[in-house]
């Protein structure tokens, strides 16, 4: 749509032009002239109409435009719905637009689940409301061949004839992209009922407490490390990616043979899984211990950390909002880190319940100095991206707060670490 705009206003090129050798134009003007024809074009109907509305979300996704973005999402997702593009077809459809339909759907899917579950905010439809397919694999040269010897064939049906499952075309990324939101959504509504379940009975009776607590724990490692073989599998298919380029010139073949990308998005999804299974509400914290999961914690969050200054410094990953709140994130799983290790020192190593914890202490001061240099790097790799996001006024501002905080932290428990030696120095001194 942006770029259609700039075509049927000319004067901006060639003003562009005037100023600049190279002749490029700024995305922020060619969004200025689009807009300039807003009111002209269909945002909600149909697949072209979707198709606008997503351009518009998906550059939110970089700048900022005055409007949510998760409103802009849920727009998306409502025009799906008054599509049926969520449903499967009740009538037979042509085997090329009933893949656009599902192309539609499933990328307002993917940047509703992406935005609702960095936001904290409620999904746009439920997963078990959907019940179209995924979109076929394969590309639209291939499809449309296939409907010309088989017009009356269905989607699926052409699929099977034309193309295994497995097999790596232009859409494959794609697809991949959507089965790790709908693993992530599927953690997202599990952890969330659970919570519902045991917010219900928070208050059961004196015989039946100890029974329910102990069903309550053992559902919520059933469903970490369900969801997290999940992930686990999910990146181990992702893996074919780097065997074999879509195209020479593909934009996507760098993503494609470049590892970090896969490991950085299942380090995301496992940091959110931890989270979402130690959430500190009433209702969870009783049956789960946060220091059972610090050692996945702090892994996850490093991997996090060190992929996105890596990518970062090889310019292999563009700046946004959402990749900064991620980082930060990640920074914050550390200081969790830090501050859990220091209160299990303090008060000794048994859960609440009374029994042992799983986790396992480390060196007090080997464990520090790495977190130390943890958080460095997140800093150092925050205020780079943010340098770069221009039009995030407040975004310079957070990576200080966190800076500050981060001193807060450690000047304290580097204080109180001191004290707590001390206090072992002299009780063992006084045994001897």
């Amino acid at each position: 749509m942006a770029t259609g705009a700039v075509y049927r206003n000319q004067e901006l090129c060639v003003q562009n032009i005037e100023n600049d050798e190279q002749g490029l134009v700024s995305p922020n003007d060619l969004f200025a002239v689009a807009m300039r024809d807003i009111s002209q074009v269909n945002l909600l109907h149909g697949i072209a109409g979707i198709q606008n509305l997503l351009l518009i979300t998906r550059y939110r996704l970089f700048q900022a435009i005055g409007v949510s973005l998760w409103d802009l999402t849920f727009l998306c997702l409502r025009a799906c719905v008054a599509c049926n593009f969520h449903l499967r077809p009740m009538q037979r459809v042509p085997a090329f637009e009933e893949q656009m339909q599902r192309r539609v759907f499933w990328q307002c899917y993917g940047v509703d689940r992406y935005v609702s579950t960095t936001l904290g905010r409620p999904l746009g439809i439920a997963d078990d409301d959907i019940t179209v397919a995924l979109p076929a694999n394969l590309d639209d040269a291939d499809l449309k061949d296939a409907q010309v010897l088989l017009p009356y064939a269905s989607l699926d049906e052409l699929v099977q004839n034309r193309n295994p499952s497995n097999t790596l075309t232009k859409m494959s990324l794609a697809i991949s992209h959507f089965q790790l939101r709908q693993i992530s959504s599927r953690a997202f509504r599990d952890f969330g009922r659970l919570r519902h379940v045991v917010t219900k009975h928070n208050h059961p009776s004196a015989d039946d407490s100890g029974r329910k607590s102990v069903t309550i724990k053992t559902e919520v490692w059933k469903l970490y490390y369900n969801h997290l073989k999940e992930f686990l599998d999910w990146k181990s298919r992702s893996r074919q990616y780097q065997q074999k380029r879509i195209g020479s010139t593909s934009n996507d073949s760098s993503f494609l043979n470049d590892g970090r990308w896969i490991d950085l998005h299942f380090h995301q999804e496992q940091l959110f899984l931890i989270c979402l299974s130690m959430k500190s509400t009433p209702a969870i914290s009783e049956f789960i211990e946060p220091i059972d999961l610090i050692d996945e914690l702090y892994d996850a969050g490093s991997n996090v950390i060190t992929l996105y200054s890596e990518l970062a410094g090889d310019a292999k990953v563009e700046p946004t909002a959402g990749r900064l709140y991620r980082v930060l994130t990640a920074g914050f799983s550390i200081l969790y880190t830090i501050i859990m290790e220091f209160q299990t020192r303090s008060d000794g190593s048994t859960r609440k319940d009374g029994t042992p914890s799983l986790y396992k202490e480390p060196s007090p001061r080997g464990r520090l100095v790495e977190c130390k240099a943890m958080l460095r790097l997140c800093t150092r790799t925050m205020s780079r991206m943010a340098e770069q996001v221009t039009s995030q006024q407040l975004i310079p501002k957070y990576v200080g707060y966190f800076d500050l905080l981060c001193r807060e932290v450690l000047r304290v428990v580097s204080r109180e670490g001191e004290v707590y030696s001390g206090r072992q120095l002299t009780a063992t001194s006084a045994n001897g």
